[in-house]
């Protein structure tokens, strides 16, 4: 039986591709480059080292605590391929979040980058289960046990292994959700969910990877594993730029500049921060190659689309998922008889999150648990299942049972659904605002505020009102060169007649920075908790 394993992407890699290459920038910012077939040898010493010196057998927990690294990427295809877990640690998440998931996940040993070390090392008598600690980098550390340095843990080791022909059912991946409340909830991604995922990424009416990209990996490793897409750039042999840590818009525009990156991918604030940097300080030439980005993680405004569409001829794929889905599962792409749109009307179904992948199936159910009717205005919640849809929470049978209905999960996100079936979320369950028995979208009003050409970013948040039950809070970081200049009443003035009068918020908040979650998106918790009590002292 021919089994939908990480290691037929591997070893195909190797085989048809071994002369593509694989361009990485280190921690401490240098740009190093190898091919296929030597990223090939150095898994397989990396499976010798796991098996010889770090014991490690099927069904054991390997944790990874680390940025997109070729050492990380390594790590990506060695356990998994020897049959171990690997477990990516969200680098975002604080200590006790940390901890709690490690010690949930029973970690054997785990790999983590340099400069992360004093993160580890406060909490590292905290972490029960690992035995060994392996740094990515040279180190003088002294203050963690068995610490292994991962060039000197696979020098020596044999370039070749024989890798089992696992079943695709078992376990490959696993990460703990970002939750807003409660611990974070464990999701596992087998072999055959990981190959079906890549498969689909490669498809010409999804994001149409293929060998001839150069792919550039925005999205964090630690991050439902950088949405599978390294893994899907090997199964085809596409060029990978890895950007390191921290990275800066240009850090991004030279790694694109010099490598002619044609694909790449991340949440909205990355590609605002980039777009603003290259109108400010770069020039169009030198990102010519780029042809097209994977934008997810929270909904791009339709500016950004537009911006990026007129201004430099990069094609915006918005895309929708959740850790639970092996993140994509729905992304724009127009149909062909829609080709003759005006170009106002194709920019809104741009915006739009768009159609499930082949293999995935949606609907969306009212209040009464009902489907909506698929006319673009009936709004209910998401509901998913399909090839890659996880159908539980590993050892979480509760939480399980509230978000599954069947076999379909429950997404949390309101949406609509139109007669071509295009997804469009309307708000996320919890965000939504409800002023006065009616339902206000918080995105929509986002959406808005950040095509004015002052803005920079922009969160709407529902705020308690003694009258209204909740009203709109807009909260708004405008650009350096506007800050001082732009009122409360010009930002409402340019949106008041995309909306009903009572939709307006209330007030404009004019911030420094929105805070963020722990992967990018707009951390609408913490401004709801800080400004709680807004509209009521106020009064």
């Amino acid at each position: 039986m021919f089994y939908l394993n990480i290691r037929h992407i591997l070893e195909r890699a190797c085989l048809y591709f071994s002369r593509k290459e694989i361009v990485f920038r280190t921690v401490q910012g240098d740009v190093g480059r190898y091919s296929y077939e030597a990223f090939y040898g150095r898994v397989c010493k990396l499976a010798n080292a796991l098996r010889s010196d770090l014991n490690i057998s099927e069904g054991d927990r390997v944790a990874s605590f680390g940025w997109n690294t070729h050492r990380h990427l390594e790590l990506h295809f060695a356990a998994p391929c020897i049959g171990a877990v690997l477990h990516t640690v969200n680098i975002r998440f604080s200590p006790d979040e940390i901890v709690y998931a490690v010690n949930h996940a029973e970690d054997k040993v785990m790999f983590l980058d340099v400069d992360l070390l004093p993160t580890i090392e406060s909490i590292a008598d905290k972490l029960k289960t690992v035995e060994s600690f392996v740094v990515m980098d040279p180190t003088s550390s002294v203050k963690l046990r068995n610490l292994y340095v991962y060039e000197d843990l696979i020098n020596g080791r044999s370039a070749s292994f024989s890798f089992p022909d696992l079943n695709e059912n078992l376990p490959a991946v696993m990460c703990y959700t970002t939750g807003t409340t409660g611990k974070p909830k464990r999701v596992l991604y087998t072999h055959r969910g990981i190959f079906l995922r890549s498969m689909a990424t490669c498809l010409a009416d999804t994001y149409a990877l293929s060998e001839r990209d150069v792919i550039m990996h925005i999205v964090p490793m630690y991050h439902i594993s950088g949405w599978f897409m390294p893994y899907a750039a090997t199964l085809v042999g596409s060029k990978q730029v890895l950007p390191g840590a921290r990275i800066r818009p240009e850090i991004l525009y030279e790694l694109i500049r010099r490598e002619k990156v044609t694909v790449s991918d991340g949440v909205p604030t990355i590609w605002i921060d980039f777009l603003n940097y290259v109108r400010s300080s770069g020039c169009r030439e030198d990102i010519s190659s780029l042809k097209r980005l994977v934008v997810g993680g929270s909904a791009p405004p339709k500016s950004l689309i537009k911006a990026f569409k007129e201004e430099f001829g990069v094609e915006v794929i918005h895309a929708w998922g959740m850790t639970e889905t092996y993140d994509s599962a729905i992304a724009y792409r127009l149909k062909s008889y829609l080709e003759n749109l005006s170009e106002d009307d194709k920019y809104n179904v741009m915006a739009k999150q768009g159609l499930p992948f082949p293999g995935i199936e949606i609907n969306a159910l009212d209040e009464r648990g009902k489907p909506i009717a698929w006319n673009g205005r009936e709004q209910g919640e998401l509901v998913i299942r399909g090839a890659w849809i996880i159908n539980e929470y590993y050892k979480d049978p509760e939480r399980t049972r509230e978000s599954f209905i069947g076999d379909w999960l429950r997404t949390g996100d309101i949406v609509t659904i139109d007669g071509e079936g295009y997804v469009q979320i309307v708000d996320r369950l919890k965000d939504v605002i409800k002023s006065g028995g009616e339902f206000i979208s918080s995105v929509a009003l986002e959406n808005e505020i950040m095509a004015h050409p002052a803005v920079f970013e922009a969160a709407v948040i529902a705020v308690p009102h003694q009258r209204w039950v909740e009203r709109p809070l807009a909260c708004v970081v405008l650009k350096q060169e506007f800050k001082g200049k732009v009122s409360r009443e010009d930002i409402i003035k340019s949106i008041k007649d995309k909306f009903p009068r009572w939709w307006l918020p209330d007030d404009i908040l004019f911030l420094d920075e929105i805070p963020k979650t722990s992967v990018g998106k707009f951390d609408k918790k913490v401004l709801r908790q800080k400004l709680h009590n807004y509209y009521i002292e106020k009064l």
